[in-house]
């Protein structure tokens, strides 16, 4: 080919596809401190990003790409590159060929592509992954992610060497490769595992996700799906893919300097034991978070207010005094609350849960649970399965009666529940969910002791009332959509919704036990009024330290005095006043008043029609949720009069319009000068 009436020298890299340098020399080339995309040759390139968040494409050559300040994108793309990220947070790809990548600081992403990598992430709480190739990784320091350990590319494996350096480290384990090409896989090795408690951590999602004959949730340890043994003086994860079929193990990873016994329940995510035996821990009288293991664990929170989770297995854990929160998550789990008002959910699993003294919330989650609240005004929340529910002493409250779906979606997961209130007043919500999603499904839910006449129990039809269709007025009884009739010697509850419409059946949704319908008065239902409407509350000033305190169903008052406290107000009008710290208030149903001048506050209003005081006058930053309702914010500039630096208040869901929300103005307008 001629070129007519061009020199030679006056040739670059740009007038060819691809980027072939003509005189067979790569580019260096510099960027600013802006963000930038510079493109290499197909020779051996030098890029540098300087500031700015770059992206460097080295192209074809052996490149050195140096990414700066900033956060940078650098792909090396063919050819043996060196990659540096320099500083903040970069994502490096070292594409085809034997590539060298530092993350350095920042918390970076490294890919090594095909090829024999050396990736570093340097510090920063780093990812790393390479499934091409035989690769060495070192995670640097803090608390780094190696992404598909044990996994190999069909193509190109090899062995990967792996440092997790300082910190604790995150080793996900993929098993694709072994489970479907045993003759690919390769036995990679983590040189540096710390074990105990603080150590690091092999996520074991990516090998259970594999097994046959395995049962979610259960321990592989347990299972005959995975086992440790010694080696010399390091340690091999060895996996049975079908547990106790006929497949044999096959070593899967090599813990370097590492003995079998040494390893324990928080060094797996699942935390399985490897002994198969869960923990005893012993809490004391301080606020903990204790977290169990996959395991059967045994839990004593003894006092404070403590945050319990179960994890998977059978756990007993017991709050002890305080205001603690349980939860069992995975298994068949008992709850003890005991003293205090406690929040306990069991989670999937035939749970068992007592609330003990104190008006404590319960939630059984799925499958069929015994609920029992103790003393106090307990709340009921389980709408799964077929439960026992006993109130014991005090007024309690029995949400979802009559529902086998907490209304979160249309799947009716099934159950009737016994419900026993127990001395007291005790409200019964029953619902209509599962009548208006499918008729033929229905689970009748029985009350053993329904207290009736003047002082008596009552049955809350308000979720029944906003079902109804061909419904006016407040009256579901007299309108024929809701009727009492006797079975022997019970009493059913039952629904038409459209009464006498096309659709008109009536259906049971509660049984009352040895109660006859004559003996039903007006004081033991309501359809459209609250029926603590006129209850008096708790009163509660806090501490110096931060509280938590949840207010009962009535009109409560509660004060923090000091630190970071944390208040709810249930049911009821309450009064929730915060400190100088900064608090999260949460007001729950009802016509709440907030008040609250100090710290970065979170203040929810909930349902009702919530006045929010003092906004814009405190000293930081509060975030406002009025909720549902028709909510008032009254605005006090005097802080901002007096101190330019204040920081604006935020209102996330103020509603406009002739029925939303008000700004009150007259404070803030009485402090402006002049």
């Amino acid at each position: 080919m001629r070129l007519k009436n061009l020199a030679p020298e006056t040739l670059t890299v740009a007038n060819f596809i691809p980027s072939y340098s003509p005189t067979g020399v790569g580019v260096t080339l510099s960027g600013t401190n802006n963000g930038e995309t510079l493109n290499g040759t197909e020779s051996d390139d030098v890029l540098d990003g300087l500031g700015g968040a770059d992206t460097l494409n080295g192209r074809a050559g052996h490149d050195t790409l140096n990414g700066g300040e900033g956060a940078d994108t650098l792909n090396g793309q063919d050819g043996n590159d060196l990659l540096n990220g320099g500083a903040d947070a970069d994502t490096l790809d070292g594409g085809v060929g034997n590539d060298v990548l530092n993350g350095d600081d920042g918390n970076d992403t490294l890919r090594g592509g095909s090829g024999n990598d050396t990736l570093s992430g340097g510090d920063g709480n780093d990812t790393l992954e390479d499934i091409d190739g035989a690769n060495v990784l070192h995670g640097g320091a803090g608390d780094d992610i190696f992404n598909s350990v044990g996994r190999s590319s069909q193509n190109v494996g090899g062995v990967d060497q792996y440092s997790g350096g300082i910190g604790r480290d995150t080793f996900k384990l993929d098993g694709t490769t072994a489970r479907n090409t045993p003759s690919a896989s390769f036995v990679d090795v983590i040189n540096d595992f710390q074990t105990g408690p603080s150590g690091d951590v092999l996520d074991l999602g990516g090998l259970v996700s594999q097994f046959t004959n395995y049962q979610t949730g259960a321990n592989p340890f347990v299972t005959g799906h995975m086992r440790f043994i010694a080696d010399g003086t390091d340690t091999l994860l060895q996996v049975d893919w079908d547990g106790t079929g006929p497949g044999a193990f096959q070593s899967f990873i090599r813990l370097k300097n590492v003995v079998p016994e040494s390893l324990e329940a928080l060094n797996f995510s699942p935390s399985f034991s490897p002994s198969g035996q869960g923990y005893t821990v012993t809490g004391s009288t301080i606020d903990e978070t204790i977290t169990g293991s996959a395991s059967d664990d045994h839990i004593s929170a003894l006092g404070g207010n403590d945050i319990l989770n179960g994890g998977f297995g059978a756990d007993r854990l017991e709050g002890g005094s305080g205001v603690d929160t349980v939860s069992g998550n995975e298994g068949a789990d008992m709850l003890f609350g005991g003293e205090g008002n406690d929040t306990l959910d069991g989670g999937s699993g035939n749970d068992v849960l007592f609330g003990g003294d104190g008006d404590d919330k319960l939630n059984g989650g799925s499958d069929n649970d015994r609920l029992e609240g103790g003393a106090g005004d307990d709340l009921f929340q389980d709408a799964k399965g077929s439960d026992i529910k006993i109130g014991g002493d005090g007024d309690d409250v029995f949400d979802f009666v009559a529902t086998a779906s907490d209304g979160s979606s249309n799947n009716i997961p099934g159950g009737s529940d016994t419900l026993t209130g127990g001395a007291g007043r005790d409200v019964y919500r029953v619902s209509a969910f599962d009548l208006r999603i499918n008729p033929t499904q229905l689970f009748v839910d029985t009350i053993t002791d329904f207290q009736v006449g003047s002082g008596g129990d009552v049955l809350d039809l308000k979720d029944v009332r906003s079902h109804l269709t061909n419904f006016t007025g407040n009256d579901p009884i007299a309108t024929g959509h809701v009727r009492f009739v006797a079975d022997g010697a019970d009493t059913l509850v039952q629904v038409d919704l459209d009464a006498g419409g096309a659709a008109a059946t009536f259906r049971t949704l509660v049984r009352l036990q040895n109660v006859a319908p004559e003996a039903i008065t007006a004081d033991n239902w309501v359809a459209n009024t609250n029926p603590f409407s006129t209850r008096t509350g708790l009163s509660f000033n806090g501490t110096t330290g931060p509280d938590v305190h949840n207010g009962s169903r009535g009109h409560d008052t509660l004060r923090g005095a000091g630190g970071a406290d944390t208040l709810s107000g249930g049911e009821g009008n309450d009064n929730l006043a915060g400190d100088a710290d900064s608090d999260t208030l949460s007001g729950g149903d009802g016509d709440d008043v907030f008040s609250d001048t100090g710290g970065d506050n979170i203040q929810d209003g909930g349902a009702g029609d919530d006045r929010f005081q003092l906004v814009s006058s405190g000293s930081g930053r509060d975030t406002l949720t009025g909720g549902s309702g028709r909510d008032t914010y009254e605005l006090n500039n005097v802080t901002v009069r007096n101190n330019a630096a204040h920081q604006a208040d935020i209102i996330t869901d103020f509603q406009g319009g002739a029925e939303g929300d008000i700004l009150k103005l007259d404070d803030a307008l009485a402090n402006l000068p002049g």
